[in-house]
């Protein structure tokens, strides 16, 4: 996780997961191994998003990773834009979280978990966000972080406490009435 800056226009200050929006680039980046079936399963029926979409999101997930921390996942690419080719084979469909239409920035996100143990590369940041580091779930949820980043690390520490990364019911995080409401379908 990382911290937003002070003077960001969208959660300043607060600490959160690397991402971003979808590249058209991202559609066209070769990977080494696409994503589980029940991931892309996942994806389809509870992540608005067909087959490509998931690879999509999913690549989107790496290279955004990979943008902001320097950590990557996948083996060295020879050429292409990453000098990685993105491993989905190991990421499992965590959650999918949209902003309340209120909100003057919106986002449309779908949170990925994967095993820590095969990422690769240094940690550094780009200066989209500031104290990277990795943080154990119960020490992030002590963190300055919104709601939605909130739940998701509840929602991924209740996963691996029952060793369930990807045969669990997957949440859906939004707002209703500028209030949070979580379904799991």
């Amino acid at each position: 996780m990382g911290r937003r800056p002070q003077k960001a226009a969208f959660i300043p200050d607060a600490f959160v997961f690397p991402g971003g929006r979808v590249d058209a680039s991202d559609r066209r980046i070769a990977i080494s191994r696409p994503l589980p079936k029940q991931a892309q399963q996942q994806l389809k029926t509870h992540g608005a998003a067909n087959r490509t979409m998931g690879q999509t999101l999913a690549t989107t997930a790496l290279r955004e990773t990979y943008e902001e921390t320097g950590l990557f996942l996948g083996p060295d690419a020879q050429d292409g834009p990453l000098p990685f080719l993105p491993d989905q084979a190991g990421m499992y469909f965590l959650g999918r979280a949209i902003t309340p239409s209120e909100s003057p920035i919106r986002f449309h996100a779908r949170f990925f978990i994967v095993n820590g143990e095969n990422i690769r590369g240094a940690l550094r940041s780009n200066g989209e966000l500031s104290d990277l580091d990795w943080h154990p779930i119960d020490e992030a949820l002590k963190l300055p972080i919104i709601d939605v980043t909130e739940f998701m690390l509840t929602e991924a520490k209740r996963r691996l406490e029952r060793d369930q990364a990807a045969q669990t019911p997957t949440p859906f995080f939004g707002y209703h009435g500028g209030r949070p409401k979580i379904r799991y379908m």
